[in-house]
């Protein structure tokens, strides 16, 4: 639960998200590759709380909010816990030289120029917009570029299309804006990306 460590802690992962090292006594130590951070932060029960400061929250490729289960979800919780923790029967799936060789696979994966165009229009229209107060880094659209490749090998493409950006760019964005003041009263960042989208204009030529 990142939110509940204190800023030192924050800094020190700070150093290992951005340069794959941490410091310890004064030792450099170099962590292996690959190498990932997966935190939780509680949205609720804030007293005690140090939220994150911008330059980390752009470190974290996407932010997910899980909501709650569905009724047909909760039961199937209930029946895979009700006898253990099934957390506790995991197994190996995947090779470490797997992920690295898919890694590799995944920065292969073509993006035209027309795609490339209307990333860095939608980027630009996130960073002018009046009701943006704090826009994308270009952290934030290369992030977008690595995101929208791996969900196109994932669907066993060579190739991005624009429905990939326009999947990720939710994921990938809405942890790293921050609204004006009067906005976020009125609208989330969900609703304000969903704007953009709809105004920046899809390629319709030949993307392969």
């Amino acid at each position: 639960e990142l939110n509940r460590t204190t800023p030192r802690s924050q800094s020190a992962l700070l150093e290992a998200m951005a340069e794959k090292q941490v410091t310890v006594d004064g030792e450099l130590i170099t962590l292996p590759n690959p190498f990932f951070v997966v935190a939780t932060q509680n949205p609720i029960e804030t007293e005690g709380t140090f939220p994150l400061p911008e330059a980390q929250l752009d470190r974290f490729l996407i932010k997910l909010s899980l909501g709650h289960p569905t009724e047909e979800e909760e039961m199937k919780i209930i029946f895979r816990y009700k006898e253990g923790n099934p957390l506790n029967e995991l197994t190996e799936v995947i090779s470490i030289e797997d992920i690295l060789t898919i890694q590799e696979l995944i920065k292969k994966i073509h993006i035209s120029e027309d795609v490339v165009h209307y990333i860095t229009k939608g980027m630009a229209a996130a960073r002018n917009h009046p009701e943006i107060e704090i826009g994308p880094s270009s952290r934030a659209t290369l992030a977008l570029v690595r995101f929208s490749q791996a969900l196109a090998y994932l669907r066993r493409r060579e190739f991005v299309i624009p429905e990939d950006i326009q999947e990720a760019v939710y994921p990938v964005l809405e942890h790293r804006i921050m609204l004006s003041m009067d906005t976020s009263l009125q609208k989330t960042t969900r609703e304000v990306l969903e704007g953009i989208m709809e105004v920046v204009p899809v390629p319709l030529e030949d993307i392969r």
